[in-house]
């Protein structure tokens, strides 16, 4: 919960920077700048790479692994403004990234046939043709580069969520491996836990009403993303190899849960190579960087932006570029 006030405390502490130092009083003005600084990093808050390269216009090259992920949210705002109509416009803007990956979560499988039916056209390796059920697409991975292995993260039943005859449940966390230039990379695309917000906010007239239901959401949204989080972490420390995991992580960066995925060694592509806050869920008045890529030392990552302009979810796309370190 602390995290949430990371950015406005930095920005409350960057103008009171400036404003001492035109009132002359440097020592007050850079003690503060200094300390902005140090939680700055230790948060992973805001990145500052301002001349980091731009990515729209990168064609498809070797060597490159370019990952588009984007929460797409079933397409409920595209789908009610048009009628269901073929997602024409999504297409037309992943077509316009050139992306390897295209990581989709809350993909409508029911409601995005012809979305899927056409990006199959031009990634032949996806999820949705290796599960065999279109009702489970509940994340859509569309890859360029040839998959295997594909499998489901299972974790025990503990959950206030999940049916008690059960000793095991699926969560919304995928394990495939890539094959990149000869190279296996271990793929894990996610959709962690959320915090259940906006069923809080429709439960309340008013905010202040569902605090009780603000709290119960953050508490057991957490509790369920450290589990999935400490299962991808030990899964990707015996892997020891090339991996990433991307998607909706339902979590900020300096997060216990984005730190324990890191603890396999990873790193966010957005704060080393990206700019700014670069939130990517504006929601409810939420501005709130949710989705992620991070990258195993295999990797060096060559850029990240988050695409403005689309109104296809309440999320925004995070396309990241990613290099073998060794090339």
């Amino acid at each position: 919960m602390w995290i949430l006030v990371l950015p406005p405390l930095l920005a409350l502490m960057a103008a009171a920077a400036v404003l001492f130092l035109l009132r002359r009083r440097y020592r007050t003005s850079v003690a503060l700048l200094l300390l902005g600084i140090i939680v700055n990093h230790a948060s992973q808050t805001i990145a500052l790479h301002p001349f980091a390269p731009s990515l729209e216009d990168r064609k498809q090259e070797s060597s490159y692994l370019r990952i588009l992920e984007y929460n797409v949210w079933g397409m409920s705002p595209y789908l009610k403004a048009h009628d269901r109509e073929p997602a024409v416009g999504l297409v037309s803007v992943i077509d316009s990234l050139h992306p390897d990956l295209v990581v989709l979560p809350e993909y409508n499988s029911v409601f995005s046939h012809s979305l899927g039916d056409t990006l199959q056209t031009h990634y032949p390796w996806n999820t949705k043709s290796l599960m065999g059920s279109p009702d489970r697409g509940e994340v859509q991975v569309y890859s360029r580069y040839p998959v295997s292995n594909l499998r489901r993260f299972w974790l025990p039943n503990d959950s206030i969520y999940t049916d008690p005859v059960d000793e095991t449940y699926w969560t919304r966390v995928w394990w495939m491996d890539l094959d990149v230039e000869g190279r296996t990379v271990k793929f894990v695309y996610v959709h962690l836990k959320s915090n259940e917000y906006t069923r809080a906010r429709r439960k309340s007239a008013h905010w202040i009403d569902g605090v009780r239901d603000y709290w119960e959401g953050l508490s057991v949204g957490y509790g369920e993303r450290i589990k999935q989080a400490v299962a991808i972490r030990d899964s990707l420390l015996r892997w020891g190899g090339p991996s990433i995991v991307a998607g909706d992580f339902n979590d900020l960066s300096g997060s216990d849960v984005l730190r324990t995925i890191q603890d396999a060694g990873l790193s966010d592509a957005w704060w080393k190579s990206g700019f700014g806050y670069g939130f990517t869920y504006d929601s409810y008045h939420l501005y709130l960087r949710l989705d992620h890529v991070l990258f195993s030392d295999h990797f060096r990552v060559v850029g990240s932006k988050v695409i403005s302009g689309c109104d296809f979810s309440d999320h925004d796309p995070l396309l990241v570029d990613l290099r073998f370190s060794d090339k």
